[in-house]
């Protein structure tokens, strides 16, 4: 200390006197107006950051579109009712939609469907990344006829087959057993445990590249949205971190029940892009290197293919002809449809009207049907833009307060950078 002191007074008196600065005494700092703008300015920043985050984790906006309605407690309290949706279900092979289905969260149709916009508010709600699930891939599949929320078709032999309506109780349950036998020796699912699963799934019923890759979106999805802490209910402050315990699975997929403690750790969507779009890109590549390390090659091309039922191509006569569900269901008339279905068509996706067939094109490639034409969608895509208008508010709040900051602490002339100017100075030039 004391040669610092020398030189710097030997330096000082060779450039003659320099302007006194603020002199540190016992660790205090004199207070100048440029520090007390400094705090402001520390203090301004973080209030807007707060305030942005109020905006996004407090305000809802949208508690009701159509058919959806998100009310506490967010989930069915009368057992009996929640036993009658399950039976009402039973031709829906997703795990999320049949669970928001039983747990009152959305209302189908006498014909069983549900708009597209409340699927997408339905979404929102339970915080499932936009970019993985985005609006206009669902308008070309669904088209203003909505989804079919009870008569869901299936479209990917790729899954877990525990939720097939086709079925015998004991045979779903041996499935998901199966799934299950994949968890860590903690019973716990994370990317690497739902790629092997899902990689022996593929195998066993031929499925190809782009449906396992389709399948590793869904479940990266999943345990983006529902995942926790290992031995807690809460999020991991590493969000890659986050797993799925057996009895989660078995509470979506055998009980159609929310996971334990989700309600409480639930967050929702709020824009087109955030970071709960980046944690299930990185999941979903380290189900791709997984896949990679262990050298599964899917088939080329599959045996099966998932296409309408003859009569029900578009342009068929007496389109569309759909088939029964169910030896105990009737396949709707002509007259429900035009009465009960948007648009007047079933969707292509509707377990009576398609589901998995032999491929027709096989082995030169796979048969993928022809979506609804662009004019059969686009005034729900209107409609769907319309709403979503100002839905990004909170986006745009947040980004403000970022790009703010950024120029707080980057701009030469801003207080951080003339207070970072003033502290060197008086270490260097100054006495300490």
């Amino acid at each position: 200390t004391e040669t610092r002191r020398a030189a710097m007074a030997s330096g000082s008196a060779d450039k003659g006197p320099v302007e006194q600065g603020p002199i540190i005494i016992g660790g205090a700092i004199e207070e100048t107006p440029l520090r007390r703008m400094t705090w402001c300015s520390l203090f301004t920043i973080l209030m807007a950051g707060f305030l942005s985050v109020a905006v996004v984790m407090n305000t809802d906006p949208v508690t009701q579109v159509e058919d959806f309605t998100a009310a506490p407690p967010f989930m069915e309290k009368d057992p009996d009712m929640a036993a009658r949706r399950v039976a009402e279900a039973y031709d829906n092979p997703c795990p999320f939609l049949k669970t928001a289905y039983v747990q009152g969260l959305v209302k189908a149709s006498p014909i069983g469907y549900t708009t597209e916009n409340s699927i997408q508010a339905l979404m929102d709600w339970a915080g499932v990344g936009r970019m993985a699930f985005p609006s206009k891939p669902y308008l070309v599949k669904y088209g203003t006829s909505g989804l079919p929320l009870l008569h869901l078709a299936l479209n990917r032999p790729t899954d877990t087959g525990a939720m097939h309506k086709d079925a015998s109780p004991e045979e779903k349950r041996a499935r998901l057993d199966k799934f299950l036998s994949f968890a860590d020796k903690d019973g716990y699912f994370g990317p690497v445990e739902f790629e092997r699963a899902i990689e022996h799934q593929n195998k066993e019923k031929g499925g190809d590249q782009t449906f396992l890759v389709a399948q590793r979106g869904e479940l990266a999805t999943m345990l983006t949205v529902f995942g926790h802490a290992r031995g807690s209910e809460y999020r991991s402050l590493w969000p890659l971190a986050n797993v799925l315990h057996k009895d989660d699975i078995e509470a979506l997929w055998w009980r159609n029940e929310w996971p334990k403690g989700w309600l409480n750790r639930r967050r929702r969507e709020w824009s087109g892009f955030t970071d709960v779009d980046v944690v299930m890109g990185i999941r979903f590549m380290l189900m791709a290197r997984e896949q990679a390390r262990s050298g599964y090659v899917p088939v080329e091309v599959m045996e099966t293919a998932f296409m309408p039922y003859p009569g029900n191509f578009l342009g068929d006569p007496g389109f569309p002809n759909p088939i029964a569900p169910s030896a105990t269901e009737a396949a709707p008339t002509h007259e429900e449809i035009a009465a009960l279905v948007p648009g007047g068509n079933l969707s292509t996706y509707d377990s009576r009207m398609g589901g998995p067939q032999p491929n027709p094109s096989y082995p030169d490639k796979l048969f993928f049907p022809e979506p609804f034409p662009e004019e059969y969608w686009q005034p729900a895509w209107r409609e769907y833009e319309a709403r979503q208008g100002s839905g990004n508010i909170a986006f745009y709040v947040f980004g403000g307060v970022i790009l703010l900051a950024l120029g707080l602490l980057l701009c030469p002339c801003s207080p951080w950078a003339c207070y970072g100017r003033e502290r060197k100075q008086g270490y260097t030039q100054r006495l300490p």
